[in-house]
């Protein structure tokens, strides 16, 4: 009971202060002045009705009122007349308490009289305009907190987003990262298995050669959600002269790259799976051709160009899967500023082309 009292004091502390400065003035400073002062248990009575008739217009009735727009123009006037009849009748009823009590007296008995009626509809219409004031305030207040409420919501659904959007991106990275090409490795394993005899030194690099490949791809699990690029262009470079042994006389892409670009941190797998799917889906043994893979920064864009003639004898030309992957991965990464584009020329050469806001990488200085 003590905690429930003391709860209520500190929630209503201003409440209570207001009344009462406002009855002390009412009474100890117009008593003062008027030198007229009434009997306690008169005050007591006839103000615990005017909290009462206050909190209820404020708590019950203006709810009631305002509830529903379309009806107001009747309700609030109704209510209105209502409110000041009950109060008028309960301040009536309150000094017949009195003289019953005989704190007042009376000479006969006592009746709703005309100036009985006029001081407590002034009274009255008072009481409700400090009451609505109230109201309003308190209705102001909720409001407020209403919109602090829903700006913090909409806050704390963009922050569960932007986690869901980069957990989601650490997945698909980890997912690409979990995938080798079977067919890579089965034709790479069945060109050691075929040379292994004949060719010792040639199976043998290229174990090594598949050995790195495979390293690199477990190990990035462990370098975080960007690696330097020009650690990736490495392993690009393997993945290279892994196949220029299993394939003699080629033109092989052309890797090209400063070293304003080799010191960018980026999202690793997606140069060497671009690289992989050019000499996956390529033609290499054109040498009037050439085909390529160039990476530089321009007018404030990282940019990605690669370009090769398409191998048409391949059974099924799949730029669709890998590259979707790749684009997913990046957009994940750096949002809707990337472009993200490739096609096929009349020549029969597939180009793609991805451009980057250099802003949005970091520059590794390590």
């Amino acid at each position: 009971m003590i905690k429930i009292t003391s709860k209520w004091l500190r929630e209503y502390k201003i409440h209570i202060i207001v009344w009462a400065i406002f009855i002390a003035y009412e009474t100890v400073v117009i008593g003062l002045v008027y030198g007229v002062f009434g009997n306690p248990l008169t005050y007591l009575l006839h103000y615990i009705v005017i909290v009462i008739f206050f909190y209820a217009w404020s708590n019950m009735g203006l709810p009631w009122a305002f509830e529903k727009k379309m009806v107001i123009w009747w309700r609030l006037p109704l209510l209105f007349l209502l409110a000041q009849a009950i109060y008028i009748i309960l301040h009536y009823l309150a000094d017949l308490a009195l003289i019953g009590l005989g704190v007042i007296t009376s000479d006969g008995p006592y009746k709703l009289s005309y100036q009985f009626i006029l001081k407590n509809l002034y009274r009255g219409s008072y009481f409700l305009g400090f009451s609505t004031g109230y109201y309003l305030l308190k209705m102001r207040d909720l409001e407020r907190a209403e919109r602090e409420r829903l700006k913090t919501l909409n806050f704390e659904t963009l922050l569960k987003q932007q986690q869901t959007e980069k957990e989601l991106s650490i997945t698909q990275n980890a997912f690409l990262k979990a995938q080798i090409n079977p067919h890579f490795l089965f034709n790479t394993l069945d060109f050691v298995y075929h040379n292994i005899h004949p060719n010792p030194d040639e199976a043998a690099d290229a174990v090594i050669y598949l050995s790195r490949m495979m390293r690199f791809a477990i190990d990035s699990n462990d370098q975080g959600e960007f690696i330097r690029i020009a650690e990736e262009i490495r392993h690009v470079q393997t993945l290279v002269d892994l196949y220029s042994l299993r394939k003699k006389d080629i033109n092989l892409p052309q890797i090209t790259y400063g070293q304003e670009v080799a010191s960018l941190n980026f999202i690793p797998l997606v140069i060497l799976t671009l690289a992989e799917n050019m000499i996956k889906h390529g033609r290499f043994n054109v040498q009037s051709d050439s085909s390529y893979m160039k990476l530089e920064i321009a007018d404030g864009l990282f940019v990605i160009k690669t370009k090769n003639m398409i191998d048409r004898h391949h059974k099924k030309i799949q730029s669709g899967a890998g590259l979707k992957n790749v684009e997913n991965r990046l957009k994940f990464a750096y949002g809707e500023s990337i472009s993200f584009k490739y096609y096929e020329d009349d020549d029969n050469h597939f180009l793609l082309s991805i451009t980057i806001p250099e802003v949005l990488l970091h520059t590794n200085t390590g």
